[in-house]
């Protein structure tokens, strides 16, 4: 048949045939040929006439005598219980959002679906991307298809929150203080709404505080006074290494640069120029 709906986890030849045509006998042995996954709620999987041919003669060899067979140029497969859930739509907008974010935690709540997700066995749906990214409160549009054809757009609200581990202020930190380590940790917050960058550790480490910070504040980036921490023909310690070894030596900087940048390094010896993350004053590491 040229489009077929199946309500099993996986996907077999006797599903694709027309059962009226088939003896009982053949139709059973069919139906222990499984050939694929059945398509998720309002997607679709496709087989062209040729990959069933192979896969009928690779379970019938020196059978062809047993029956004809007619196959369309194209088979589509459907889930018969059509229907849009909650855990494919937040697969889809997590998927969506979280190369915005990256790395970064998403949750998606208060999921509500039109028409309760049903949309009826011959259609397919796709989340409209053309929309803004969710953050907060959405209202996003369901695009429906019928054979790849715009039908008509349904609507899922919901609420998007982003979380990200970023440094918070453990003290008050007045304008102009060196951060040290005890100055801040690590901690989970939401920055859904947030505009702002957080520093890698390496980056908070002995810059200054451009602003007054209060405790349980975060640091952003804003937050921070770039220290310039290399100068373009100074000497400069270079480190190379993993958890059990560590290679030091010095070289020539080709760049000025700040805490976190990565800078160009002449070594003295090779005379070659290699490159690494600026990780203290007049110090890089080569990853």
């Amino acid at each position: 048949m040229p489009q077929v709906y199946v309500d099993s986890d996986q996907i077999s030849l006797g599903d694709l045939v027309s059962p009226q045509d088939v003896q009982p006998s053949l139709l059973n042995e069919l139906q222990k040929i499984l050939i694929a996954q059945t398509p998720r709620n309002g997607e679709m999987s496709k087989f062209s006439n040729f990959a069933i041919s192979e896969i009928l003669r690779y379970h019938f060899k020196n059978q062809a005598n047993r029956f004809n067979i007619f196959i369309p140029s194209e088979i589509k497969v459907l889930r018969k219980n059509n229907k849009i859930t909650s855990k494919e739509i937040t697969e889809k907008i997590v998927e969506w959002v979280k190369p915005t974010c990256e790395p970064c935690q998403i949750e998606v709540s208060s999921l509500q679906i039109q028409n309760a997700g049903e949309i009826g066995p011959k259609l397919t749906w796709k989340l409209s991307t053309t929309q803004s990214i969710p953050r907060g409160i959405f209202n996003l549009g369901v695009d429906l298809y019928r054979d790849e054809n715009f039908i008509k757009k349904v609507f899922v609200q919901g609420v998007v929150k982003i979380y990200q581990n970023v440094p918070v202020a453990m003290r008050v930190l007045p304008i102009g203080t060196r951060i040290q380590r005890e100055d801040f940790s690590i901690q989970k917050q939401d920055v859904t709404f947030s505009r702002e960058l957080a520093p890698q550790e390496k980056e908070l480490l002995g810059s200054e505080t451009s602003q007054y910070v209060l405790t349980n504040q975060p640091l952003w980036r804003s937050s921070l006074k770039r220290r310039l921490a290399l100068t373009r023909g100074a000497p400069v310690s270079v480190q190379l290494g993993d958890a059990g070894w560590m290679i030091r030596f010095t070289g020539v900087a080709q760049d000025n640069g700040y805490v976190g940048d990565v800078a160009k390094i002449l070594n003295p010896a090779t005379k070659k120029i290699i490159t690494g993350l600026i990780i203290d004053e007049n110090t890089v590491e080569v990853q």
